[in-house]
């Protein structure tokens, strides 16, 4: 007789719905965090902006989502998107389900971004670590 696999249940606690006022305090404790801890990509996307004088805020909060930079002279949202994490399509072809979620969460953070009347530009890991010279032209165009 064939032994038969048991899956083992996995008891999830349900998520306790937060007030406004608690969602928006945790998303500002979240933004805080992340601006301390900046990847490596954002600290290049950083120099970039510094050596072009531009004034920006890191971990910027709009409709519930944390966007990485704000240039409020362009009315800019940035994202910087780590090659693997965001499943960059020049590098993986077949995205694996972590990659296919982050797609679709950067999709809807473009939405909200537009929705809410800031234009978005997104930028690749390997752009800033291949390219930094053209990014740095590119970004010097598009906020002049």
């Amino acid at each position: 007789m064939a032994k038969r696999k048991i899956k083992k249940f996995k008891f999830r606690r349900p998520k306790k719905k937060r007030t406004p006022e608690e969602k928006e305090a945790f998303l500002k404790a979240k933004a805080l965090e992340m601006s301390e801890k900046k990847t490596w990509p954002e600290l290049e996307f950083e120099k970039i902006l510094i050596e072009l004088g531009v004034e920006f805020r890191t971990q910027e909060i709009v409709g519930g989502k944390i966007f990485d930079f704000y240039i409020p002279s362009s009315n800019l949202l940035v994202e910087i998107d780590g090659d693997y994490w965001h499943g960059n399509p020049e590098k993986y072809k077949r995205p694996n389900k972590m990659q296919n979620t982050n797609r679709k969460n950067d999709k809807r953070k473009d939405l909200i971004a537009e929705s809410n009347g800031y234009k978005i530009s997104r930028v690749w890991e390997s752009d800033l670590k291949d390219n930094f010279v053209i990014q740095k032209f590119r970004f010097k165009r598009m906020l002049k």
